[in-house]
């Protein structure tokens, strides 16, 4: 396919070992990487809007809910209301704070989550459920995992942004010395 596979089927087609999925996803934080330099929040990374061509390359699509952080311009939303999917939203996009990279952070890394182990992080009975774990419920120990990963994972997915990675860049920095000590 030209514009590429999204990102779960792509890993669905494939035996990819937990090496080669790392590898992949560090690219996906390249590319998110890549709007925020460009001061761009894109608020609703998913599998979906993900994708990896055949060459291995990987785009991040659908900036609908994107937003500038150098301005107040929104592209195609509104003030106040909650934007995005449930199952890849920050607490506080959650909670309808400002976006900032970290939101995006959170969003990466429940995506993460999902190329590693097939499953989202957090899954209510309803889409508000859902949200709701995502401010409540405590980061899983993710115990499956060497503990480098779970440090990975689990700083990915602070309830508060301060806690994150700083940026993107950082995020994908941790992956890559994960995947050249593994």
């Amino acid at each position: 396919i030209a514009g590429g596979r999204d990102l779960t089927d792509y890993i669905t087609e494939r035996s990819l070992t937990l090496e080669q999925r790392i590898k992949l996803f560090i690219r996906v934080c390249a590319a998110v990487d890549h709007g925020h330099r460009r001061k761009i929040v894109h608020r609703d990374l998913k599998p979906s809007n993900v994708l990896v061509t055949d060459d291995h390359r990987v785009k991040v699509v659908d900036f609908g809910l994107a937003k500038r952080l150098d301005d107040s311009m929104e592209l195609e939303t509104q003030a106040g209301l909650i934007l995005g999917t449930p199952a890849y939203m920050a607490p506080e996009q959650l909670l309808g704070a400002e976006p900032t990279p970290q939101t995006d952070i959170y969003a990466a890394t429940c995506l993460l989550v999902r190329v590693l182990t097939g499953h989202t992080v957090y899954k209510g009975s309803t889409s508000v459920a859902t949200m709701s774990m995502h401010i409540t419920e405590d980061i899983p120990s993710f115990s499956e995992f060497p503990p480098v990963l779970r440090r990975i994972l689990r700083q990915g997915l602070a309830k508060k942004p301060k806690e994150r990675f700083a940026s993107a860049k950082e995020f994908h920095d941790a992956l890559v010395s994960f995947a050249l000590d593994d």
